[in-house]
């Protein structure tokens, strides 16, 4: 979910139905309640009791950050145009890629096209009006005195067409428009051309000195005819807009129904027609006109409160669907991406990149507003709660740098008046710096708090019916985003990648070992897994699920997974005693799930009275326990570009992959474990990173004692760094054991790093290199060391024995 939520605020929007800004002279003369309304004069001051209003002044206040009341934000906007007008007008159009400016405005009162493109990110184009050509050429005769006659009408058609033709080969001109709804309505004749009679009334009625305006009931049907007409004779593919629906009060609103279009779209076929304003208030006849057409399509209103508005309806409207199963994410993400982007990118041939916005920049409200919850997190969590009655607590969770999962547990009542005032729990900053027994770290204080912001896509039902659980971020308290907060360094580099085209799908598998445990006078001590290879435990074998106890505990937490929504694929027997492979989960969101499901597993093992842990080495003698991804990219040709980046930095990533002394345990040669050498080869599980069809990787070389969002970030991160530097993936498939390889061959290979012999040396190596510095920035590196350095020394006093079950009961 949080996929879509991304695409929703960070798409770009394709503005193809704009105006051209007032010049600051003619500001001042316009009443800005008009933002709000298409009404006018006394009925303006009505709309200060409609909803549009009451939201806008909200919306706004939060923007200029000023009162939530209209004279404060009229007085901001005041202010703004007397600071830089250039300033606030980005500020308006935050969100937009580019502009498709309609020509039809009187030039001496607004800004020319062109003059825009400081305001988007990408140049601006023209919308031809055709009304105003005709209207040209038929003002020419008027003030020429010339007779509006048959034969004359004929010369302005032909000007008129050529105009058109000039138009439909000038690269500036996206397309074309009418607003005949505003002159004779949509109900548009048959074509036929106009009779003496009816130009001699033009000619007649018309004064020489004042500007013309066509509005005539022949006539403007007849250059709407013309423009198709050229347009589908020339084949020429830029679309023809309509304004329809909404509009000044002067407007035939019965004949701004776009289904009186229905008979001229029959007409001409092979032109692209484009119902402007979505036809409102007759949104579901231009719906039913672009479904059934495939020449018909359906605009969207933007520009600062339209921009947002729509951002928020897409995110509450698409997320319901999602969370219904109606659609999946990446069917609502690729909507998204087509209404906002590609379609009209498309259509009017625009050439354009869909690059992603900053998301941390992204419409000034984030700045100005804290992270409130919207009308449909509300919602997602009502529903929840009416479909799970027996839900009475909530689970507000966050790992934090030493892996250690934590938590507050609110009842539902107070979960529910949270979302509602949008007030969140305040956490101590120092909350990012703590060890395992609270110690703080150096550089972190106790003074000031962060705001624990639920995940809300991520909530799901927990391992005991009567607790719901889900992750969280940390935001500071105006809103703004944490640089150290692990699911924010994460969410950052899918933003990356998604910003260079990238989209990338990941499963984890979980494996755990099964132990029993008893107390001694001062700590706990871990013995045996309850299934040993003695007994007939073996990789994949059907020995190892007839101890019923153990069927049992899988049962259970199968049981678990599937009543919180997580899709077990597959589980077996791993070669180690009491481990199982809970095999990879659905790639969204896959962290998230993850810690989930490990929770289930956890609880469902205490249930049984034994301890489930990640431990990487808990048995000697034994295979290890690993917490391996599997990670794929979309589109997958830059996949060498990638995993070189992550080749290249593996040794210093493996402080982030490989967190623990406890770690380099099982970093040994021929166990399948991934090997010492840094490593690749296609389906060779003594490689740590294993091809398994073309960027689909298993990435073997992580253990469960890893913060899996740290993890990811740093992997994700590094692999990004090596598409934008265009690193070469120099080193050559491994088809065999490096360590059985002589120094030649694998230098013949190009292996010749290993990884770190522990987590001192690996904290070094991540921390001078200037890739993942780049990559994941120097605030969070300089962070994961000093937690990291501290957890190191707290760890070396203790006694191996004790330092090992003391691990085990944590993880």
């Amino acid at each position: 979910m949080g996929s879509l939520k991304q695409a929703i605020h960070t798409i770009p929007i394709i503005d193809h139905h704009a105006h051209n800004l007032l010049l600051a002279a003619n500001i001042q003369n316009r009443n800005r309640l008009s933002i709000f309304t298409e009404a006018n004069g006394s009925a303006l001051e009505d709309s200060t009791s409609s909803l549009a209003f009451q939201r806008g002044v909200r919306q706004l206040s939060c923007v200029l950050g000023c009162e939530n009341t209209w004279d404060a934000v009229e007085q901001a906007i005041l202010a703004k145009h007397r600071g830089s007008s250039d300033e606030w007008a980005k500020e308006c159009f935050s969100g937009i890629e580019t502009l498709l400016i309609d020509d039809g405005l009187d030039p001496s009162d607004v800004h020319p096209y062109s003059w825009h493109d400081r305001l988007v990110r990408s140049k601006c184009r023209r919308i031809v009006r055709i009304e105003r050509i005709a209207e040209r050429h038929i003002q020419t005769g008027i003030r020429n005195r010339l007779s509006l006659d048959e034969r004359y009408m004929t010369d302005i058609a032909k000007h008129f067409e050529s105009d058109i033709e000039a138009a439909i080969t000038d690269p500036q001109v996206a397309g074309f428009k009418s607003v005949i709804c505003y002159r004779t309505g949509l109900r548009i004749t048959p074509y036929r051309e106009p009779d003496a009679g009816e130009l001699g009334s033009i000619s007649g009625d018309s004064d020489s000195q004042k500007a013309f305006r066509l509005e005539h009931e022949s006539l403007n049907p007849f250059f709407v005819h013309l423009t198709a007409r050229v347009l589908q004779r020339l084949k020429c593919k830029k679309p023809f807009q309509f304004h329809t629906g909404l509009g000044d009060n002067d407007i035939n609103l019965y004949l701004s129904n776009p289904a009186h279009l229905q008979p001229f779209i029959e007409t001409y076929p092979e032109v692209n027609i484009v119902l402007l304003h979505a036809s409102y208030p007759f949104t579901k006849e231009a719906g039913y006109l672009a479904t059934v057409f495939k020449n018909v399509y359906m605009d969207i209103e933007t520009y600062l409160l339209a921009v947002m508005q729509i951002r928020e309806g897409l995110e509450k409207v698409l997320t319901e669907y999602v969370d219904s199963r109606a659609l999946t994410a990446e069917q609502a993400s690729k909507i998204v991406e087509d209404l906002f982007f590609n379609t009209a990118n498309e259509l009017y041939d625009l050439g354009l990149k869909a690059v992603p916005l900053d998301s941390s920049a992204q419409l000034s409200l984030s700045k100005s507003a804290p992270a409130e919850p919207t009308a449909q997190d509300v919602g997602r969590l009502g529903h929840f709660l009416d479909r799970n009655p027996s839900v009475k607590f909530l689970r507000l969770q966050w790992v934090d740098y030493t892996a250690t999962a934590r938590v507050r547990l609110l009842p539902v009542k107070q979960a529910l008046n949270m979302v509602r005032d949008a007030k969140y729990i305040g956490i101590t900053k120092a909350v990012l710096g703590l060890l395992q027994i609270d110690a703080t770290c150096e550089g972190f204080s106790a003074t000031g708090e962060y705001d624990l912001v639920p995940i809300w896509s991520s909530l799901r039902i927990s391992n005991r019916p009567q607790f719901a659980t889900l992750q969280c971020e940390f935001r500071e308290r105006d809103g703004t985003e944490v640089n150290i907060c692990p699911r924010t360094v994460l969410r950052r580099q899918i933003e990356r990648a998604k910003a260079r085209g990238l989209s990338l799908l990941t499963g984890f598998e979980i494996e755990v070992v099964f132990m029993t445990r008893k107390w001694t006078e001062d700590h706990i001590v871990f013995g045996d897994s309850p299934t040993t290879s003695e007994g007939g435990h073996a990789w994949s074998a059907v020995r190892a699920l007839h101890d019923h106890g153990i069927l049992n505990l899988i049962e259970s937490i199968a049981i678990g997974l599937e009543r919180a929504g997580i899709e077990l694929q597959q589980f077996h027997a791993e070669a180690a005693p009491g481990q199982f492979v809970l095999g990879p989960l659905p790639p969204l969101e896959a962290v998230d799930t993850l810690l989930a499901a490990r929770d289930i597993i956890t609880q469902a093992a205490a249930d049984a009275n034994l301890r489930a842990t990640l431990y990487p080495k808990p048995l000697p003698g034994t295979c290890g326990t690993g917490a391996h991804i599997h990670l794929s990219l979309q589109p997958p040709n830059k996949w060498q570009h990638f995993y070189a980046g992550v080749l290249d930095t593996l040794p210093g990533l493996s402080a982030l992959t490989y967190p623990n002394e406890a770690s380099y345990e099982r970093v040994v040669d021929g166990v399948w474990a991934g090997s010492t050498w840094v490593a690749w080869g296609p389906q060779n599980r003594e490689t740590p990173l294993r091809q398994i069809e073309d960027s689909h990787f298993e990435i073997k070389c992580v253990d469960g004692l890893a913060n899996p969002y740290l993890c990811l970030a740093g992997i994700v991160g590094a692999g990004l760094q090596g598409i934008e530097d265009g690193r070469q993936l120099e080193m050559s498939p491994c088809l065999a054991d490096p360590a059985v390889l002589s120094e030649s061959e694998r230098s013949d290979l190009g292996i010749i790093k290993q990884f770190p012999k522990g987590i001192g040396e690996a904290l070094e190596r991540f921390g001078s290199s200037e890739v993942l510095r780049k990559a994941l920035g120097q605030e969070f590196v300089d962070t994961y060391l000093r937690v990291k350095t501290a957890e190191g020394r707290m760890l070396r006093d203790m006694e191996p024995d004790r330092r090992r079950n003391w691990l085990i009961e944590r993880y």
